[in-house]
């Protein structure tokens, strides 16, 4: 069993099947891959991204020599190392996130079993796939700006890589790439005015749909929250071992955001666990309750604020949120036990209190100045917080 082999040598293969050497094909193509996932930093965890990107590292330096390629056992246990750490991340191979985090690392595994023309080309088509799969999380103007500059290198990839054993100035490339791309854009503007639109994305899956009734997700655009109120579906139901808390007391405990880019709230990095509270307890203020929770594909928890316990198979962030270790696609029950109006920490941390006060420059004049003018009038910041 070989599980390394020397770099492939261009002699062995058929000359329709080899790489083409003084074009430099194949760092085009690394690049554009490397170009086409960075966006999914923010979309899937960092090691989907990082052992892509590790793979992709991996065949460029075989392709100069300086590492040898793995051999077949060796791909076969990184394949299968690859799934399973997203069926461990995801709980499930289907899905849109579990989907594209397959895609992602099968693409960078696929480059280091490539040593000729078709399996070039193949890597190629992969590239545009995954461009395309950034827009199931976000379709803004940056974004797909972005995506083009993305379709633009992948393009040029295709070009170099058809560009025989010539050695084709890289200007010449980038023209060809560029006219391609031009000579498209006609089609793509018939296509968009023409073509019927259908009522939600194509890529649409049960539970991602699911997601957007409860609005349990990682971010959260002010504008989005009157769509949540087209929806009579339930998100939850409870049922109290005791007494039922009054109606101010039933505040329930979701995802906390902190990070605000002008647009969209987010949940940002992940702050940890939370630390015990040293408080004093009097039982009788201590509500036990269970949770049935609709799917939603999220891993948030509702719970009573602030929840004292954390159900099996979950955990308490320093929020004290609770985030479940699978995403909740099927109905599911859990115990909890809160303590309303629990004190929390009196004051912040520096990070924490930078990170809740970042706000982007330029950004909403209106509320700045309202603020502003709120400050002047009061003493202090918990006098702003009362004001009537």
């Amino acid at each position: 069993m070989r599980l390394f082999t020397p770099a492939p040598a261009m002699g062995a293969l058929p000359r329709e099947e080899r790489l083409p050497q003084r074009s430099n094909a194949l760092p085009w193509l690394i690049f554009a891959l490397c170009f086409a996932m960075l966006p999914h930093l923010f979309n899937q965890p960092p090691w989907v991204v990082a052992m892509a990107a590790l793979a992709m590292g991996w065949r460029a330096l075989a392709h100069w020599g300086r590492m040898p390629m793995p051999g077949r056992w060796l791909l076969v246990l990184l394949t299968l190392v690859a799934t399973g750490l997203v069926v461990t991340q995801y709980g499930t191979l289907f899905g849109r996130d579990a989907g594209v985090a397959l895609l992602i690392l099968m693409t960078g595994l696929k480059l280091l079993e490539t040593r000729g023309f078709r399996d070039a080309m193949l890597g190629v088509f992969l590239g545009y796939f995954v461009v395309i799969t950034n827009f199931f999380y976000s379709q803004e103007i940056p974004l797909a700006l972005y995506m083009v500059a993305a379709v633009f290198a992948t393009t040029a990839a295709l070009v170099r890589l058809n560009a025989g054993d010539g050695a084709q100035p890289w200007r010449e490339s980038l023209s060809l790439a560029g006219l391609m791309l031009a000579q498209a854009l006609p089609l793509m503007i018939i296509l968009f005015l023409l073509f019927p639109r259908l009522p939600g994305p194509l890529w649409g899956m049960p539970q991602d749909e699911s997601a957007g009734i409860t609005g349990l997700s990682d971010s959260m655009s002010p504008g989005s929250i009157s769509e949540l109120l087209q929806s009579d579906a339930p998100a939850f139901r409870v049922s109290f071992a005791g007494d039922i808390p009054d109606q101010n007391l039933r505040y329930w405990r979701g995802p906390v955001f902190w990070e605000y880019d002008g647009r969209t709230w987010r949940f940002g990095r992940d702050r940890g666990e939370a630390t015990p509270q040293p408080v004093t307890i009097d039982e009788d203020d201590i509500f036990t309750y269970t949770v049935n929770l609709e799917p939603h594909d999220g891993r948030w928890l509702l719970a009573l604020d602030i929840p004292l316990t954390t159900p099996q198979d979950a955990r308490m962030t320093a929020d004290h949120d609770l985030v479940s270790r699978r995403p909740v696609r099927s109905l599911i029950q859990y115990s909890v036990s809160s303590l309303p109006n629990m004190p929390l920490e009196p004051v912040l941390s520096d990070h924490r209190r930078s990170a809740a006060l970042a706000l982007p420059d330029g950004t909403a004049p209106r509320a700045r100045a309202l603020a502003r003018s709120w400050r002047e009038a009061h003493e202090d910041d918990g006098a702003v917080v009362g004001r009537p």
